[in-house]
């Protein structure tokens, strides 16, 4: 599955399996509301290998928004990952690396449980 399509999967199937509503706030933070209420930071990743650059200002804005979050982060070709804010906060402080460029270099070494296909 191409990336967009999964990402337009993920946007189409998620109110449906968890009868909430999901919506863009802004850039690739997505909150949803119903059932369940808690915020996405989506991270695409177009090349095959595993790092994305997750950006320490996202995280930042999506921290301040003192809600549930989650990370996900998609690849052009599996696994994709979804990461707790829990997980996030214990990669950042043991492994992940803050570039020049505001970005965490996240290291391709995230549990099996962790790992995703498909929704």
């Amino acid at each position: 599955m191409k990336l967009n399509e999964f990402l337009n999967e993920f946007l189409n199937e998620f109110p449906k399996i968890f009868n909430s509503e999901i919506n863009r706030i802004k850039g690739k933070v997505y909150q949803t509301s119903g059932q369940i209420s808690c915020l996405f930071y989506i991270k695409e990743r177009k090349s095959t290998n595993q790092n994305w650059g997750v950006t320490k200002n996202v995280l930042d804005q999506v921290k301040e928004l003192n809600r549930p979050w989650f990370l996900l982060l998609l690849s052009a070709s599996p696994p994709n990952y979804f990461l707790t804010s829990d997980d996030v906060e214990s990669y950042i402080n043991k492994r992940w690396k803050l570039n020049k460029d505001g970005d965490y270099k996240t290291a391709p070494t995230f549990p099996e449980e962790n790992e995703f296909a498909t929704l």
